[in-house]
Formats: structure tokens, C-alpha cells, sequence
């Protein structure tokens, strides 16, 4: 017999190379967080923009790169540290294989292995290099390579592919080829890919910033050539303008802030042990209105005791039967190892055996005596025998499980025939903590559950009910289904589904999704069709490699009551992107609408880029970022574009008309100061940016009055301290502070009146544009 390898030749082999590692990691790599925060667009405008600021000799209104500059730095460092600590979590959730090396049994990293080594794989394990079966037999999943949901029998000298998974029994095998060699390279790749998820939030602020790329270049250029060719200003002059608008024009924040809240969002979730695959997938859980759960694992706690036996036959003879039955599967399922402790003392010997499938539902031994056995489900193993069916919803009344026995003189069958009833096992499901209080958590946010699995329907309703699923009376055995349209039928009617094969899963995921955004959380290899399907899916820590690797977030805890953490992170980050998204666009909406104004109205542009960058940074990027740190857990509203719009561009219009305003008025004598005009400019801009963070960000708590105060003094302090040497501020005559004053007064009121007729227009819109849709359908 085999007796795998010596420590001695492991560590030559690793030597040579022949580790089973993949060269690519899931996540993102240092690289592309690099890239990602300094190769923008936006970027390589600014650094466009600071370029001619150097030209024209005004190095201090080149101070906004080094904001940008800033910006980025924190991007890549808050990024750097969560890739660390997820690769941390990893590196201790590493999936592990038990190997016999120098005689004994011992568990090693997967990518440990090396060619040679005999390894062991029960249910529920993924194959995690090319191997060839030794002893045992199993059924294998080969769906992730071939596309095939058919399970595949494996016995000895058969071959194991990586990245396929056992669904039922057990086998030990040889490791024939390892990683970049094997299919382990491409299914990890596959697996931990760094994937875009349908996101919201994405696709708004992409679709604003797509927008703004249009319109920058040829606004900027517009502007130099009326400041130099008709305003007849300087060269020097006209650069600054340019830059001035286009700066103005830059949400130069936004992108990194979305990032940073995402990245935050991530790490605390890793201090709390849930490891986040994909960083948009915490705002699609946040949005979720469907959630689906398997009942073992996620409902239960994976733990099954037999709490009754009651046989047909002769009660010695049952428990032989049975010590026999649970001594050919000593290291199969939940349900295998609660056979065995409760019958121990069997023996089996190297005999053929039909191991637990989740399609087959049972499991079968050959008797020495002649014959087989076989344990499973009733509808199964005895179709049609209304009165056992009738004796075991008793059980099932109490939430319990049964499996029926049956003897047959006829050779061990896939398909057994001439069975004989020997009795049943009733076995029970513990719950897990705080399942109770999850659910209901869940259901006080409008979340609509569904509990979906492969025991029985009355069993998984009775538990359901227990644990507070809604509905859960509301039940069906989808054995009793013959065809999809019936499936999905049956998806937006019932709560609790019952016998489900992982296929069906994947067909209610996706007529669930038809109705609205649906999660799925799994545990086992008959939920990774359903994983992949879901908007957003999540596995737990002690699951099946497969499971995992399918999963967007992991709880390595296998707590589900971790799941209220994740939807409280990614609230956090769209209701407070929300927020600094509008912050961001103020100075976006009003740089565009002034730059219009001033090339078609006016003779100059009134403000500078040192100016711009003293409010934004003052009055945006520091506020912002402390804000989008606090608590807020409000439920997310629909209309994330309309929401922000309908912060910014009132406000942002409002600036600009006052600013051409005011331009317009520098042609009188007594306001004919331009220096005294820009600084005018600079205060009243700056009081509508805090005007407006006390209106984005409330309710009005302790914590954000002392934010945008601190933020105040600061653009105070800059203001009076470094006013005339850095920004080009001067001393204001009192003409000019009462038409400050003035100004201030009134902004409010224009800006509501603005937000008035803004959503009048939108809910028009919206109105006509669905109108338009139902007329079209």
C-alpha cells in the first residue's frame, strides 16, 4: 500500500519548483491600485493644467496637484492597507488538505502539495490539483470545467481534474501535476477574478464623469480664446483662466472619495472577519430586497443528532444493519457522522458503495450476506407509500428530518428495485445563535426571505418557522415540479422550498432577480450554481473550497449574524457618497455655468485656481472625509442621480449666477476692484459650500457641527492668515461686505427656489419618460 512521501523528498520537490501555487492572486494587485489612483483621466488633466500654470509663471496656482497629489496618496495607502489585511484573513483561511507524509496523516496548505503526495478528499472538498483516484469512491462534480452539472463516479485510477469537487463520499488519490501545470491555474484565476458587479453607484458617478470629459477640453479652450484673442488679456492671464474654469470643472475628489469609503468599508468588515472579494458588492447587499438562504450551515448550525430510531424489523437486526451502513461512510456528511455516533461499532470492508448525492438523496451499501441496503428519503427510496409518507410528516410537524431504510435482494442499485421498508432515523437541526434576531432584523428592513434546500419541505418550514422566516408555512417540495416554467412559477409565490437540486437553485435565483435585486448565502458545493447566479452571494468560513471561491464576500466566522454588519457598511458608503458626491459636483455645476456665462456675458473669469483650491479643500475634501467616516445606516432611497443633482446644481447655479452678477457689477466704478470682487467671490462661494454641508449631511448631529466648524475656522485661518501672499485675497471696503451680506441673505432662498423648480421638472420627467416606457411595452 502507498505510504506517500518523506519530509525529505517534499522539501527537494519544492525546491524544484513543484509547489502547487498560483501566480495570480484574487484582488487587485499593488500594480493596478497604483494605476488606478495616479493613471486617471482626471489626473493626467490636472497634471496637463499644472504644466501651464508653470508656463505662465504662477506657481502658487499650481497648488491644487498638490491636492491631487494628496488625494491620491491616501487612495493608494487606504487600498494598500485593506489589500494587506484581506491577504491576511486569506493567508489564515487558506484551504488546507490532509496528506499522509513520513506515515502520518497531517493537514497542509493546498499550496503545499507537491507531486506524489497522497491526499484525502471527503464531500464537500475541492480537488486542488490534477490527481489520480487510489482507493475509495465518490461522485464528482465537474461542472466548473466541462460545463456538465452531471455528477461523475470516480473509483479507482480515475482521474480527479482541479477545481472539480466532490458532492458525495470519500477517496484518497496521488497528486499528479500541480500549479500553473494543472487546472488549478485557470479555475483560481476563474474564481477570484476581480469582478465588476452591477453597481448603482458605479455606473452614476462614471456616467457624470464621462460627462464633465466631454465638455472640459473644449470649455477650457473656449475660454483662453475669449480671455486672450477678444478679452484682450495677457498671456499670462489667459492661461490662469483657463486653468482657473478647468480646475473648477474637475470633481477631483470624487472617484478617490467612492474608493476610500469603499476600502474603509472593506476593512472594518475584516476586523470583524468577513472577507470582502469584491468592493461593490457591499453596496448591492445594501440594496438587496431579496435574500435566499440554505437552511444547513446558514439557518442551522451544520450539527445533526439522531434524536429517534424506530425500526420495521427486528431491532438487532436493525442495528446491525445500520452500524454496518454508517461504518461504510465513517467521514461523509452531517448526517453520515450522526449515524455513526449513534451506531458505532460497525464494520465495513472494501466493498462497493452508491455514496450520498445531493441529486440522488440516498446512499447504498453492499451486504456481505448478499443483497444491499440503502438509507435516504422516502420519496426517493419509496415513491408513492402514502401511509409511510403520512407516518413520517409526524416528524416532520416537529421540524425533524427522516430517513427511511430499505433491504433489497437485488445488487447495489442507483436505481434500487425490489426494496423491503426496515424502518426510519428521525434526526434534528440545531439552530444558530442570534438566527432569530437576524431574521427579524432583516424582515424590519423590507428585505423579502426565502429559505431554500434540499431536505424535506415540511422539515425546512417547520425550522424556518422557528427561526422567525416569514411565510414559512407557505411551503413546497419541488420534486413535485417537472418543468423550469413551473419553477419559477413557484419562485414568487412560496417562502420555503423543499428538495431543491442545485440546477432548481439556480433557476429560483434567477426568477427571483426578475423581481428585484436577490442575494443568496451558501455554504455547501450544491449552492454554488446558486452563488454564482445571485446579484450578490456569500459563503461561510467552514464551507466547501468551491462555495468560497464562488462567493463576492465570505464570513469567516460562519456567523449569519454577521450579515446586518455588511448591510450597515454598505448603507455607510452610498448614503454618505451621497453626500460628498453633491459636495464634489457644487464646484463641478458652477465652474461649468460660470465659464458659460463668462465667455458669452462677461470679460473675465473672476476667481483663480489657488482660490478654488482653498475652498475645495476647506470646504470639501476635508469635511467630506471625516463625515463619510460616521454612522449611517438610514435605508438607501432609489434615485441616487436625481438625489445628487438635486443637492448640487441648485446650489452650484446659484454661485454662478452671483458670480456673473457680481462681474457684471465690477463695470461700475464704486465695485470696479477686480481683487476686491475675487475675494468677495471666495467668501460667499465658501459660505454656500458650508451652507450646503449643514443641508447634505443631516440630520444635524454634535459630531458633524464640530466638523464643518473645524472646517470653518480653518478656511478662516488660511484665509486671514495667508490671504494676500497665497491666495490673492485683499481687505474688503464696507460697500463690498454689504453686498456680501447681501448676497448671503439671499443665496438661501435662490437656491430653494432652484430646488423647487429643479424637482418639478425631474418629477415631470420621470413621469413622462415612464409614460413613454409603459406606452411603448
Amino acid at each position: 500500500m502507498y505510504q506517500g512521501l518523506r519530509t525529505e523528498e517534499v522539501l527537494q520537490k519544492q525546491e524544484q519548483g513543484l509547489r502547487n501555487v498560483h501566480e495570480e492572486k484574487g484582488g487587485r494587485s499593488v500594480r493596478d491600485i497604483l494605476r488606478n489612483n495616479l493613471l486617471t483621466f482626471f489626473n493626467l488633466l490636472n497634471l496637463a493644467y499644472f504644466i501651464l500654470v508653470l508656463i505662465a509663471g504662477s506657481l502658487r496656482n499650481g497648488l491644487f496637484m498638490f491636492v491631487i497629489l494628496l488625494n491620491s496618496a491616501i487612495g493608494i495607502i487606504q487600498e494598500l492597507r485593506t489589500k494587506k489585511k484581506l491577504d491576511e484573513l486569506k493567508l489564515l483561511s487558506a484551504p488546507k488538505q490532509e496528506v499522509l507524509r513520513d506515515g502520518e496523516k497531517k493537514e497542509v496548505p493546498s499550496e503545499n502539495l507537491v507531486p506524489g503526495d497522497l491526499v484525502f478528499f471527503r464531500a464537500g472538498d475541492q480537488i486542488p490539483a490534477d490527481c489520480t483516484v487510489l482507493s475509495g469512491e465518490a461522485e464528482v462534480n465537474e461542472s466548473m470545467l466541462t460545463g456538465e452539472e452531471d455528477n461523475v463516479k470516480k473509483r479507482s485510477e480515475s482521474i480527479l481534474l482541479s477545481g472539480s469537487y466532490l458532492t458525495g463520499g470519500s477517496l484518497s488519490a496521488i497528486v499528479d501535476k500541480v500549479g500553473k501545470d494543472c487546472y488549478a491555474e485557470s479555475i483560481s484565476r476563474e474564481a477570484k477574478r476581480y469582478k465588476e458587479h452591477e453597481s448603482k453607484l458605479r455606473d452614476t458617478l462614471n456616467g457624470i464623469l464621462k460627462l464633465v470629459s466631454v465638455i472640459i477640453i473644449p470649455l477650457s479652450a473656449l475660454m483662453f480664446i475669449k480671455a486672450y484673442f477678444i478679452s484682450g488679456a495677457g498671456f499670462r492671464s489667459a492661461i490662469i483662466q483657463l486653468v482657473t474654469s478647468g480646475v473648477g470643472m474637475i470633481p477631483e475628489g470624487l472617484v478617490l472619495l467612492t474608493s476610500i469609503a469603499l476600502t474603509l468599508g472593506t476593512l472594518r468588515l475584516a476586523q470583524k472577519g468577513t472577507i470582502v472579494q469584491e468592493l461593490f458588492c457591499i453596496e448591492t447587499l445594501a440594496r438587496v430586497n431579496i435574500l435566499c438562504l440554505d437552511k444547513t450551515g446558514t439557518l442551522t448550525d451544520g450539527n445533526v443528532y439522531v434524536s429517534d430510531a424506530l425500526p420495521e424489523i427486528d431491532t438487532e437486526q436493525f442495528t446491525s444493519l445500520m452500524r454496518t451502513f454508517a461504518a461504510a461512510f465513517p467521514e461523509g456528511n452531517a448526517t453520515q457522522k450522526a449515524l455513526s455516533s449513534y451506531f458505532p461499532g460497525g464494520e465495513y470492508g472494501d466493498l462497493p458503495t452508491v455514496p450520498f448525492s445531493s441529486s440522488r438523496k440516498f446512499a447504498g451499501i453492499t451486504l456481505l450476506s448478499g443483497g444491499s441496503f440503502y438509507a435516504g428519503a422516502s420519496e426517493m427510496l419509496f415513491p408513492g407509500d402514502e401511509a409511510l409518507k403520512s407516518k413520517i410528516a409526524e416528524f416532520q410537524e416537529k421540524g425533524e428530518r427522516v430517513l427511511v431504510t430499505g433491504i433489497s435482494p437485488d445488487p447495489l442499485s442507483e436505481h434500487p428495485d425490489h426494496l423491503r421498508y426496515t424502518g426510519m432515523i428521525s434526526m434534528r437541526d440545531s439552530l444558530k445563535k442570534d438566527c432569530e434576531k437576524t431574521l427579524a432584523y432583516l424582515r424590519e428592513q423590507g428585505v423579502s426571505l426565502k429559505c431554500i434546500s434540499g431536505d424535506n419541505a415540511l422539515t425546512v418550514s417547520r425550522i424556518a418557522e422557528a427561526a422567525g422566516l416569514p411565510d414559512a408555512s407557505r411551503y413546497i417540495d419541488l420534486t413535485e415540479l417537472k418543468t423550469e416554467e413551473e419553477i419559477r412559477k413557484a419562485a414568487g409565490t412560496y417562502s420555503v422550498f423543499g428538495r431543491v437540486t442545485p440546477e432548481q437553485k439556480k433557476i429560483l435565483i434567477e426568477s427571483l432577480k426578475e423581481e428585484g435585486r436577490t442575494a443568496m448565502i451558501g455554504d455547501g458545493v450544491n449552492d454554488v450554481l446558486a452563488l454564482k447566479a445571485a446579484d450578490c452571494s456569500i459563503a461561510m468560513g467552514n464551507g466547501s473550497d468551491a462555495a468560497k471561491h464562488t462567493a463576492d464576500i465570505i464570513l469567516l466566522n460562519s456567523d449569519f449574524s454577521s450579515v446586518p454588519d455588511i448591510v450597515h457598511e454598505g448603507r455607510r458608503v452610498i448614503n454618505n457618497i451621497l453626500a460628498s458626491s453633491a459636495m464634489y459636483l457644487i464646484k463641478t455645476f458652477f465652474s461649468v455655468f460660470l465659464t458659460l456665462g463668462v465667455i458669452l456675458i462677461a470679460d473675465r473669469y473672476p476667481m483663480q485656481a489657488v482660490q478654488l483650491t482653498l475652498i475645495s479643500a476647506t470646504a470639501v475634501a476635508i469635511p467630506t472625509f471625516f463625515l463619510q467616516l460616521e454612522p449611517n445606516f438610514s435605508l438607501v432611497r432609489e434615485g441616487f442621480m436625481k438625489q445628487v443633482i438635486g443637492l448640487s446644481l441648485p446650489a452650484g447655479l446659484s454661485i454662478a449666477l452671483i458670480s456673473l452678477l457680481d462681474v457684471k457689477l465690477s463695470s461700475l466704478s464704486v465695485f470696479a476692484d477686480i481683487d476686491a470682487v475675487s475675494t468677495l467671490l471666495v467668501f460667499f462661494t465658501a459660505f454656500v459650500y458650508f451652507y450646503m454641508l449643514s443641508r447634505v449631511f443631516k440630520p444635524f448631529t454634535r459630531y458633524r457641527f464640530f466638523v464643518i466648524l473645524g472646517a470653518s475656522l480653518l478656511f478662516l485661518s488660511a484665509a486671514f492668515l495667508f490671504g494676500r501672499i497665497l491666495f490673492d485675497l485683499v481687505p474688503l471696503k464696507k460697500e463690498y461686505l454689504g453686498l456680501l451680506a447681501l448676497e448671503i441673505v439671499l443665496v438661501p432662498f435662490l437656491i430653494l427656489l432652484l430646488t423647487r423648480i429643479y424637482n418639478a421638472v425631474s418629477d415631470r420627467f420621470i413621469r413622462r419618460f415612464i409614460q413613454t416606457q409603459h406606452e411603448k411595452s
